[in-house]
């Protein structure tokens, strides 16, 4: 790859397989979903009240999240296979799914005026979907990484991208058990008044750290070695 690819994409480290067909499908497909969050939310839109606001955020941010996740899969690996497109497409419907959830919470239960009174059943509600939204994102992308690790000898990945596909692995599926064990957690003490969701998510702050670290590390270690070659039987 040459520098000013690399330079220009921040990932000097892979070699970019992608078509840019498929890219292209990702950032539309994307930006229909985004459109769809948005559309959802403002159906329960509560002006006087602040936790619309974070449920607003919060399922922006899924999916921009997802669709980093998706472009990152589509321009490193360029896999178009049915599984791939499928997990893609499960990725989508849980932005979007999320986000009807909420509105639907809101208008059928009033969830949100509720959370905003000071229901700690409610608050244990509505942080749990939160929660359980970003796990299950968060199980989709480990989907994909896996996708790719499978697939590794056939896209001929060297041995730092290896590192780099693997490490990703890991940590998005420490994510999906962390924002798992985050909901479990919000709906079992749903009767306290402790501040567990921002205690779990307080806790993902040096777990992210300690990731970079470690991949950083371990690139350095492999780079510059053969990678294991094809079994054969």
């Amino acid at each position: 790859m040459s520098p000013s690819k690399a330079s220009s994409t921040g990932e000097r480290d892979f070699r970019w397989r992608g078509e840019p067909r498929a890219v292209a499908r990702v950032h539309a497909v994307f930006a229909a979903a985004l459109v769809a969050c948005v559309v959802a939310r403002v159906v329960a839109q509560r002006s006087s009240a602040w936790v619309s606001s974070v449920s607003d955020a919060v399922c922006v941010l899924l999916a921009i999240l997802a669709w980093r996740g998706c472009t990152r899969f589509a321009r490193r690996y360029g896999l178009d296979d049915p599984l791939s497109r499928t997990l893609q497409i499960a990725l989508v419907g849980a932005c979007v799914g999320l986000c009807v959830v909420l509105a639907r919470a809101d208008v059928v239960g009033e969830l949100e005026s509720r959370v905003h009174a000071g229901d700690r059943a409610a608050q244990a509600a509505f942080f749990a979907l939160h929660g359980a939204g970003f796990a299950l994102g968060s199980a989709l992308l480990a989907a994909l990484d896996a996708r790719a690790w499978s697939a590794r000898i056939q896209l001929q990945l060297d041995s730092v991208e290896r590192v780099k596909t693997k490490s990703m692995l890991h940590f998005d599926l420490f994510l999906s058990a962390a924002f798992a064990g985050a909901t479990a957690w919000a709906w079992a003490l749903r009767e306290t008044s402790w501040p567990w969701p921002l205690l779990s998510l307080a806790a993902l702050v040096p777990a992210s750290a300690l990731h970079a670290w470690s991949t950083a590390r371990a690139v350095e270690r492999y780079r510059g070695k053969v990678p294991d070659a094809p079994r054969t039987r």
